[in-house]
């Protein structure tokens, strides 16, 4: 997780404490990431869904090539 909070300049990571250990967002405080816990409702994940969707549409995000795919 570290590894990629580096890679993609993640300061501040958001976690569902079903999937989180806690001595990972410990870990990950240490080195200066900030990480607060996410709790998933109905309306949360609705609220999720459509902004995901929004950034899609406008073109607001950019997906990363998946490596795993590119060989042909």
């Amino acid at each position: 997780m570290l590894r990629l909070c580096k890679e993609y300049r993640v300061t501040q990571l958001r976690f569902d404490r079903m999937q989180a250990e806690q001595m990972m967002t410990q870990n990950l405080a240490r080195k200066g990431i900030r990480s607060d816990e996410f709790i998933f409702s109905t309306a949360s994940t609705n609220r999720l869904a459509r902004t995901l969707g929004t950034a899609l549409r406008d073109r607001a995000i950019e997906l990363p090539d998946d490596r795993s795919s590119n060989s042909n």
